[in-house]
């Protein structure tokens, strides 16, 4: 692929896995263009944001269409679990940008079910439990099996007790990678293993 300033920044991972916060962090130092439908739904309706969503998921792509079309570095936040994101980067690639992928992860389904209530109690979105675990499941396998080939570079972030700790780091599309934390690289590929079963 040719050289290129052209960015898109993928942060992902399952529901309740930290993606806005780590987000928000990661948008201070980057002045970049954020595409989150969740946050769009704030935009429209303050009170009630599930009541918009659909209108945000149109505003969403149109912006997404924008930015690649005008040749904008841009960042996106998704669970990784559908097929629209595949698509996405594939066509991003096609128009000469840079993937990077960021992926955040948690030890099981039931702490992100515990996250994502907390987050509701806070006046956050609310996901359904069979949700959050097929989507915690298919997430990881799409990262591990797709997105470590697609992007130029990518992070493995582990969002546990002590925040987000840095586990593995991959340049170019041969799946070379470096391990910065055996233990939690461990513990993904486990958590990998088992929603492949």
């Amino acid at each position: 692929m040719q050289k290129t300033d052209r960015e898109l920044i993928i942060i992902s991972g399952a529901n309740g896995s930290g993606k806005t916060t780590f987000a928000m962090e990661y948008m201070d130092v980057i002045d970049y263009e954020f595409l989150n439908a969740d946050e769009i739904a704030k935009e429209i309706e303050k009170e009630n944001p599930n009541n918009a969503l659909i209108k945000a998921g149109r505003i969403f792509f149109k912006r997404l269409n924008d930015c690649i079309k005008e040749h904008r570095s841009f960042v996106i936040e998704t669970t990784l679990s559908g097929t629209y994101i595949n698509k996405v980067a594939i066509r991003a690639r096609e128009n000469g940008y840079k993937l990077i992928m960021i992926y955040l992860f948690l030890d099981d389904p039931k702490l992100c079910i515990e996250r994502v209530n907390i987050r509701v109690l806070k006046g956050g979105h609310n996901v359904p439990i069979e949700d959050i675990v097929r989507r915690f499941y298919r997430s990881k396998n799409n990262f591990w099996n797709n997105f470590t080939d697609l992007a130029d570079s990518w992070s493995l972030i582990y969002n546990g007790d002590k925040g987000f700790q840095q586990v593995a780091i991959g340049e170019g599309q041969e799946q070379e990678y470096s391990i910065e934390n055996p233990e939690l690289f461990k513990k993904f590929k486990n958590i990998s293993n088992e929603g492949s079963e």
